[in-house]
């Protein structure tokens, strides 16, 4: 991905794929200083058929504008499974990757994919200047949240996962090997908003490292920007596949919520 045309924005990148093909970017998000760039990793499940499968992919860019293409995959006979892919083959499988890194931007590298509990109560908006962006940030992340228990469960969540949707059914994570805390910013719009930030802990056939998950607790907002933090240090981050969760209920929130995040940081 190219800067064309004098765009400046930050953009973040997205797919639309059939099942059976996963695709990740790394990083995730991408900016125009220096240039912008990003690798897309595809992924394919040994049950595709063979054949042309189409890929579209999507920039969004902060102030809203998308821009889309389209490729085909071509599937030969031969081809690989998940379980012949070991962490060592993906970009971030290595400590090293990691290494020089101070701090990991999470939205770079996870996908807020895996959506939980009443899912259909919530609205995810990456991208929103509702309110002041928190430090160098130029937009928040915005979770609406009706509490209507629309699937009948009573709560909500969502997890940044990598690679998208993955709830432990790859042998696919990043070693995070040295980082220490996972730090977050928060707030409400109305102040009072209830909710619970964590890290780590998917099941599965090839799960987190990180068990049992590591939470802040519930913690109650204001309309000011507050960091959360959780601390790390000498746990085992070795196969982390899920980077961040948001978790609310509608006994914490009867009236529903509306919260805003920002730098959602892994650092040393």
């Amino acid at each position: 991905m190219a800067n064309e045309g004098g765009y400046d924005k930050e953009v973040s990148l997205s797919v639309v794929s059939l099942p059976g093909i996963t695709v990740y970017f790394e990083p995730l998000t991408v900016r125009p200083v220096p240039a912008y760039g990003s690798t897309a990793h595809i992924i394919l499940d040994s049950e595709v058929s063979m054949g042309s499968h189409r890929v579209e992919f999507i920039g969004t860019g902060q102030d809203g504008k998308q821009h889309t293409a389209s490729v085909n995959i071509q599937i030969a006979p031969k081809g690989g499974e998940y379980s012949n892919i070991s962490n060592s083959t993906i970009p971030g499988g290595d400590p090293g990757t990691f290494e020089a890194m101070r701090t990991l931007d999470i939205s770079d590298y996870y996908f807020p994919s895996g959506w939980m509990g009443d899912h259909g109560d919530i609205a995810y908006e990456p991208v929103s200047n509702a309110v002041p962006p928190h430090g160098e940030e130029k937009s928040a992340i915005e979770i609406r949240y009706s509490a209507k228990k629309s699937n009948g469960a009573g709560w909500a969540g969502i997890y940044w996962q990598f690679p998208d949707s993955n709830w432990g059914d790859y042998p696919l994570g990043y070693d995070l090997t040295g980082f220490t805390r996972l730090t977050v910013w928060a707030r409400g719009q109305k102040g009072g908003e209830r909710a619970e930030f964590k890290i780590g802990g998917i099941t599965g056939e090839f799960p987190d490292s990180l068990q049992p998950v590591q939470s802040t607790g519930m913690q109650t907002l204001s309309t000011e920007w507050q960091q959360y933090t959780i601390d790390l240090a000498g746990r085992d981050l070795s196969h982390t596949i899920g980077g961040f969760v948001w978790v609310s209920s509608r006994n914490e929130n009867p009236n529903g919520s509306v919260i805003y995040l920002s730098e959602i940081h892994l650092e040393k």
